[in-house]
């Protein structure tokens, strides 16, 4: 009995998958086609497929693609293989075309000459191969073999269809002459800094001075002259620069304001903190290292000569926020010399009015003009309270230029309209 329960339980346990296993095989008929209600729909059993089975759940049937379907696939690839085929053979075909071909080969080589590369130094440097196509030609070797020539910043390449090919260059400024430490020789820079060319000087007894020929070449190209360079410079054509005194010069050049670059006429350059600049007037703008802001320099320079135009033969604005000067008063010579004073000399000694002189050895001393020198020298005498003779000037010798290295310089109290940060006039000067 306990057997014919356990069949019974396990014949009912079963019934319902059979009963669900019917429901999802036979479809119902609908109502009026009777025909149909026997009809089963297909499944992946009926189609030869074995449904697969993930975690328990039977996956969705596959169907095999019909045979029409499987053909056209192939047909599709095929034709797509065959036309990526047909236009590689198509490109190089057109490649050979273009540079085998006659049909394009390069009949004629225009170059636009420069002010100092002429069209047949650039087509000799060219060098265009015979038989050269349009497209077959290489042209970074063309490019750097014009670029061999010193003046030539950029070669820029184009062609004409159907035979000809165009060349440009794109020539470099010259931004200074410099004259060698053997005064015996003078070079052209670019404002790039590249060394351009020896510039030619003339020997004989009739023959000026190598200085004055550069300074007369430097006025005719309309450069500055760059003189007391450093001794260790070596300048090859179509070499860079690489001393840093050249170099900041043409870095003052650059971006000083364009007024007091007018009036530049030359530059030493002993060293980077020795650069100093020597206007037309004569008077001498000590400038040394281009750090900072280098237009703010000039601007202090210009306000400087401005305010005391006529009486100033040197500038120091390195540290353009405590700058000085030193010059002669005019006015105060004048006056003398009018009456005939025997004490000139001693005037012009102390024409730096208010002028504190320091030394690299932190020594200081001042030249103080009494305020009744002018009505002493109207009549015949110039009274002069000299304490001191500034370093590096003597009273016979006034117009002296101190070393480079000599410190802050100036009379900053008569420098009326540029007050430094933290300068307060004082009264009565």
């Amino acid at each position: 009995m306990a057997s014919n329960s356990g069949r019974r339980s396990s014949s009912s346990a079963s019934r319902p998958s059979e009963t669900r296993e019917g429901q999802r095989g036979t479809a119902p008929a609908p109502r009026g086609y009777p025909e149909l209600r026997s009809r089963r729909v297909l499944g992946a059993e009926d189609l030869g497929a074995r449904p697969s089975v993930r975690d328990g759940r039977r996956a969705r049937p596959t169907r095999r693609v019909p045979r029409d379907l499987r053909h056209a696939s192939y047909f599709a690839r095929l034709s797509r293989l065959i036309a990526l085929v047909v236009i590689i053979v198509f490109v190089i075909a057109a490649y050979l075309v273009a540079t085998k071909s006659s049909l394009f080969a390069i009949r004629t080589v225009t170059a636009t000459p420069t002010t100092h590369v002429s069209a047949e130094t650039i087509s000799s440097l060219a060098a265009v191969p015979a038989n050269s196509t349009l497209f077959g030609i290489n042209e970074g070797e063309i490019c750097d073999r014009i670029k061999q020539n010193p003046w030539v910043a950029d070669v820029t390449i184009t062609r004409t269809f159907p035979d000809t090919l165009n060349i440009q260059v794109t020539e470099r400024t010259e931004g200074a002459i410099v004259m060698m430490p053997n005064n015996s020789e003078a070079w052209r820079i670019s404002t790039d800094g590249y060394w351009l060319e020896a510039v030619a000087l003339q020997s004989g007894a009739s023959a000026a001075t190598p200085l004055a020929q550069a300074t007369a070449a430097a006025k005719g190209d309309g450069v500055v002259l760059v003189t007391e360079a450093p001794k260790a410079i070596a300048p090859q054509a179509g070499a860079a620069c690489t001393d840093e005194a050249i170099l900041g010069v043409l870095t003052y050049m650059r971006e000083l304001p364009s007024d007091l670059r007018a009036q530049i006429v030359s530059f030493k350059a002993s060293s980077i903190q020795g650069i100093a600049a020597i206007l037309g007037s004569g008077v001498e703008v000590s400038l040394g290292a281009p750090t900072g802001d280098v237009a703010w320099k000039g601007q202090v320079a210009l306000q400087i000569l401005k305010n005391n135009a006529g009486a100033v033969t040197y500038v120091n604005v390195r540290t353009p926020d405590t700058p000085s000067w030193r010059g002669l008063d005019a006015s105060m010579v004048a006056d003398a010399s009018a009456s005939g004073a025997s004490a000139a000399t001693d005037v012009a000694a102390a024409t730096t009015t208010g002028v504190a002189t320091a030394t690299d050895a932190g020594a200081a001393t001042e030249g103080v003009v009494d305020a009744a020198a002018t009505d002493a020298a109207a009549e015949g005498a110039a009274e002069v309270t000299d304490e001191a003779v500034p370093a590096g000037e003597t009273a016979a010798d006034p117009g002296v230029d101190a070393p480079a290295d000599e410190g802050q310089i100036g009379d900053e109290a008569a420098n009326a309209g540029y007050e430094p940060e933290g300068y307060v006039p004082e009264s009565g000067v």
